[in-house]
């Protein structure tokens, strides 16, 4: 069993140092990157993009968004930046209990709660 753990540690090394290194950033181009790291929140609050941009502006930032719901009344996201850093938060959305409590007793009619209700999913034209 001990044998079996070392040959595949082995392998795996093997692989790992078979893997080609990163690219590196051209040195002009990296210093481009960070002077645009510390003037974002400028560039963004100055209002000369427009929304479509900001929004591709997060979207070439972000690696993903891993969003959980630990109790029903609390969203925990986490946002992990093309950088490796994240950005945790927590989030209480408002309840509404009487559209939940809609969308509930539609659910049991054989149609997507959500499109009963109204509600836009995230592949909706316009999101």
């Amino acid at each position: 069993m001990a044998l079996r753990a070392v040959v595949e540690a082995r392998e795996a090394a093997e692989r790992f140092a078979a893997q080609p290194p990163e690219p590196a950033l051209d040195p002009a181009l990296a210093a481009q990157v960070r002077d645009l790291g510390r003037r974002l929140p400028e560039l963004w609050a100055s209002g000369r993009q427009t929304p479509v941009q900001q929004k591709e502006m997060l979207r070439s930032l972000i690696r993903r968004v891993i969003v959980t719901r630990p109790v029903p009344d609390t969203l925990d996201a986490k946002v992990v930046w093309v950088s490796r850093a994240a950005t945790s938060l927590t989030l209480h959305p408002p309840i509404n209990t009487k559209r939940r409590s809609a969308v509930m007793r539609n659910s049991s009619r054989g149609c997507s709660p959500w499109v009963r209700s109204g509600i836009r999913t995230p592949r909706s034209p316009g999101s």
